[in-house]
């Protein structure tokens, strides 16, 4: 059985046919286009434990809501080496070659089944690993442009804190999590921290928020809790830390995190901010963007609110 990585490529690197190259147990392929430039790049793998990736359903008869519980299982370890495995020759090749990037977007894995055994028991036989918000087009009609622009004047006290939110969703969707991260946080910073600007100091004015603290419990209680992935990276996070999963705890790692993101001291054994750390902060980045989203959504309605009663006010006094 083999795991397949597969993406497309952005690059004026010219190798004019397909290469196929074995290199320390993994395969690599390089696919041109009509032009003979790299268009593809794939990464393939053996998995030394197949059992892995077998999926279980167990028949639950007396349950009145599901007959049957399925189990699928992946092997993460594996699907990350391949990631980093691609992340690392995308920096080399861009060093030495005219290589654009990797479009991480593009990013799909396949699972290879060799035998009728691994085909029988394995009922995931191809992975698609979203790690984006949906990027697909919305429509809007000339009405809804006509209302955006007549009630735009409402808004402008929030221009920076949008444009900070958009950023934000680009760096996430392109899955540059640390850069998606420090465009939220500046959104809560700017929200709630009251002009403070030290660690301790921007904790404490978050955790007086009775409004950013009870955004925080329902990201814990909606986003983190029922999330298996999520739940797992940020105990991670507060277990290195020694902390525990709660509304403070979890206002205090994003504040602390914020600060290792922002320096670099070249050493492997701390948490800090590369261009290979990326996935590391998802589920951080992830959660800001909730908290930031919440936060927008109720300044609106504020805004909202405030030009209403002006209206009523106009009104009642013509």
């Amino acid at each position: 059985m083999k795991l397949r990585l597969e993406c497309d490529v952005e690059s004026k690197t010219l190798i004019r046919n397909l290469l196929e190259i074995n290199k320390g147990g993994k395969t690599y392929f390089f696919y041109p286009n009509d032009a003979g430039l790299i268009c593809k790049i794939a990464i393939e793998a053996r998995v030394d434990d197949p059992e892995k990736f077998y999926s279980t359903i167990t028949e639950t008869p007396d349950d009145p809501v599901s007959k049957a519980t399925i189990e699928i299982r992946t092997d993460n370890e594996l699907f990350e080496s391949l990631e980093s495995e691609l992340r690392e020759f995308e920096s080399l090749l861009a060093l030495l070659y005219n290589f654009k990037g990797v479009n991480w977007k593009s990013v799909r894995h396949e699972l290879i089944c060799e035998t009728d055994e691994e085909r029988q028991k394995a009922t995931i036989l191809g992975v698609a690993v979203g790690k984006a918000f949906p990027d697909e087009p919305r429509e809007i009609n000339e009405r809804s442009l006509s209302e955006l622009i007549s009630i735009k004047d409402r808004y402008s006290s929030m221009i920076i804190l949008l444009a900070f939110f958009r950023e934000g969703r680009n760096d996430y969707i392109e899955q540059k999590f640390i850069n998606a991260f420090f465009n939220f946080y500046f959104i809560l910073e700017g929200m709630f921290g009251n002009g403070k600007t030290k660690n301790k100091d921007v904790t404490l004015q978050f955790k007086k928020s009775d409004r950013l603290r009870e955004f925080t419990q329902k990201a814990i209680d909606e986003f983190i809790k029922p999330e298996p992935k999520h739940l797992k990276r940020i105990n991670e996070m507060l277990r290195r830390r020694n902390m525990t999963l709660g509304v403070d705890a979890l206002i205090e790692l994003i504040v602390l995190t914020r600060g290792e993101l922002h320096h670099f001291t070249n050493n492997p054994n701390r948490p800090q901010n590369t261009p290979f750390s990326h996935n590391e902060y998802q589920t951080i980045s992830f959660i800001t963007y909730n908290l930031a989203f919440s936060a927008l959504l109720f300044l609106v309605v504020d805004l909202n609110q405030a030009a209403t009663k002006g209206s009523i006010a106009a009104i009642g006094s013509s």
